[in-house]
């Protein structure tokens, strides 16, 4: 009997080594592989977030946006009765107004306009303190993983709805301020664009892909700062705000005595995270099948649960890709130009003719979401 436990003892042991080498040696492959678009490898992705405190200009604008009656403040999720009573239709008319092929502008129902009226003076503070204070700097400490603080993403999608709508409204009217409002979505999302986490990285990308499809209908001539929302590095960000999230999964806490399982399965979803990223970001599609998801290994059982499926949030960022083009090409239609029909999708092309012009595929996204026109017609 003593033989048969310590023989058990020495399997135990030879299995629980043998997995600790194994682990050791995921460890030398896996975080050393390099990211795409010069993102390096995940040794060094903390130095890029460094630790960052809620700054002037964002707290001036907390106290903003309650005279709104919208909460903007961290951790306090509210808006105010009569936001709530306009909120359906309010997201029905930019919603329409956005998914009309052609720059024509519809008013808004009667009580969208009557709340946008009521609360203008409120607006206005609000656009111009985000215009003109700087950067919007929200908390942020990056090495405490998925514990870390994060902004009020619900309020600022609030904002951007508001200032959507109103823009819209104001094109309508051929009214060049319209411009003014879509300047203040960028600049919020500018900041959430620059943040690690991909749940801020969806929030900048819902609201940036209305700032483009609102430009293409707003009065000319295109105010100048449109042409950073054109120019900015966007594959940069996003692909990093992937590698930002296998670096949280590979340094979140593990029970000490399973930490070689929990080590081998993490090692497992960040590699796969990687490969998957890089072939993304590589083959810059812009319609991207919502089958192309991450391959996780059968055996690992954590990240099966612990990895989201990912795929929707690519196939969004793929045909904002396509969007960015139709906005510019639109435009220099608008102005009497041709547009060229170059494209960086590569699984696409334009077709420009003096009526209009084309995107050659439809181009799917994922519900709940809106599909921006590929297309314009004169």
């Amino acid at each position: 009997m003593k033989r048969v436990l310590i023989g058990i003892l020495l399997f135990v042991v030879c299995v629980y080594g043998g997995v600790w080498l194994a682990v050791a040696g995921m460890k030398q492959r896996y975080i050393a592989g390099n990211w795409p678009d010069n993102l390096g490898t995940l040794a060094g992705v903390a130095q890029r977030y460094p630790d960052m405190e809620m700054n002037a200009a964002a707290t001036t604008l907390t106290k903003l946006t309650t005279n709104l009656g919208v909460s903007t403040m961290p951790l306090v999720k509210q808006t105010s009765a009569d936001y709530d009573a306009i909120k359906e239709p309010l997201n029905t008319y930019f919603r329409a107004q956005l998914a009309r092929v052609g720059d024509q502008l519809q008013p808004p129902p009667v009580n969208v306009a009557a709340y946008l009226a009521q609360h203008d003076a409120q607006l206005n503070a609000i656009r111009d303190h985000v215009v003109s204070a700087g950067p919007i700097r929200w908390t942020q400490h990056f090495k405490l993983g998925h514990d870390a603080p994060l902004p009020n993403l619900l309020g600022l999608m609030t904002l951007t709805k508001l200032f959507t709508a109103r823009a819209l409204a104001k094109g309508a009217n051929h009214d060049a301020a319209a411009w003014d409002d879509l300047h203040a979505i960028w600049l919020l999302d500018r900041e959430l664009w620059n943040r690690p986490e991909l749940i801020s990285q969806l929030i900048a990308l819902a609201g940036t892909r209305m700032v483009n499809a609102s430009a293409a209908k707003m009065p000319l001539p295109v105010a100048p700062w449109f042409h950073e929302v054109q120019a900015f590095d966007y594959d940069h960000n996003f692909a990093g705000s992937y590698q930002a999230e296998a670096w949280m999964i590979n340094n979140a806490p593990r029970p000490p005595a399973q930490r070689p399982f929990f080590d081998a399965c993490a090692l497992d979803a960040v590699e796969t995270m990687r490969r998957w990223t890089t072939d993304l970001a590589i083959a810059k599609n812009c319609g991207i099948s919502p089958m192309q998801k991450m391959d996780i290994a059968s055996w690992n059982v954590l990240a099966r649960v612990a990895v989201p499926n990912l795929s929707g949030a690519w196939q969004r960022f793929g045909r904002f890709r396509a969007e960015l083009e139709a906005t510019d090409k639109i435009l220099a239609m608008r102005r009497g130009e041709t547009p060229s029909p170059a494209t960086r999708c590569s699984d696409g092309t334009w077709s420009v003719s003096a009526l209009g012009l084309k995107f050659s595929k439809d181009i799917a996204v994922p519900d709940p979401g809106i599909k921006y026109p590929l297309a314009y017609q004169r």
